[in-house]
């Protein structure tokens, strides 16, 4: 499982809160940063999903250890939406560097 790195996430947010922060912002440009800022938040909590979702697994391991044993396919499919979950961000970050704009 690679590393979320937040402190990027957290630079980008706050360096979108500084553009939307110009007044000088209107009409097209207004809607791109927007638009942008939509898609942060949305990484952002993208970003989140992914420890949420271990912290729970662990949880299960710790509080109810037999229905792991049991039911093994439960641990591979927390693995699995990390997984997809770290693909996804992988993908929005492609998208962003490829300056297409986001979708709305």
């Amino acid at each position: 499982m690679s590393q979320i790195n937040f402190k990027n996430i957290n630079e980008e947010l706050l360096d979108q809160l500084e553009r939307l922060g110009d007044e000088e912002l209107s009409g097209e440009t207004m809607k791109a940063e927007l638009a942008r800022s939509k898609q942060l938040s949305f990484k952002a909590d993208l970003a989140l999903l992914i420890p949420q979702n271990m912290m729970l697994l662990q949880q299960l391991r710790d509080e109810a250890p037999m229905i792991l044993i049991c039911h093994p396919d439960i641990e591979e499919c927390f693995q699995a939406q990390c997984n997809c979950l770290e693909r996804l961000l992988r993908y929005l970050d492609t998208e962003e560097l490829s300056g297409r704009p986001p979708a709305a």
